[in-house]
């Protein structure tokens, strides 16, 4: 299987910031509690991985919530499952009409998106915040009422 760009992209990330921690695929492997292998195959673009996998990952490189999350997103989108494990507990109808209502209604297609990003760090203030790969930026707010 030949990897896509998008997990190429994410395996290089992955790489330059393993090295940027002086650390060896084996050496960063055990910090992060996971195979070599897999570690190898993520950075090649070879190998996918789930939530689990990802936080470890997350953890090992002691990355900061924005570039967590980040970092989160590159490898989910990647993954099998695609979906946070704690979004899951949602029923599938609340999920489906937030992205109907939030992004088709504002014409925005899926494949339009490059990153997404939570509560981004200087910009004004959103709570997502979308690049699309035309070079837009989507900042959304969210408001919530109850009666």
């Amino acid at each position: 299987m030949r990897p896509t760009a998008a997990a190429l992209q994410a395996g290089e990330e992955l790489r330059k910031r393993r090295q940027k921690l002086n650390l060896s695929i084996r050496g960063f492997a055990e910090t992060a509690g996971l195979p070599y292998s897999l570690i190898a195959g993520l950075e090649t673009g070879h190998r996918r991985i789930g939530e689990t996998s990802i936080r470890k990952l997350i953890r090992a490189l002691n990355l900061n919530r924005h570039e967590a999350d980040h970092f989160l997103s590159m490898f989910l989108a990647l993954s099998k499952s695609r979906v946070l494990a704690r979004t899951k507990e949602y029923p599938p109808q609340v999920i489906n009409t937030l992205a109907e209502k939030l992004l088709r209604e504002a014409k925005i297609h899926p494949d339009q998106i490059s990153a997404c990003m939570t509560e981004p760090q200087g910009s004004p203030r959103a709570d997502l915040m979308l690049t699309l790969k035309d070079g837009r930026v989507v900042l959304i707010d969210f408001k919530f009422r109850t009666r």
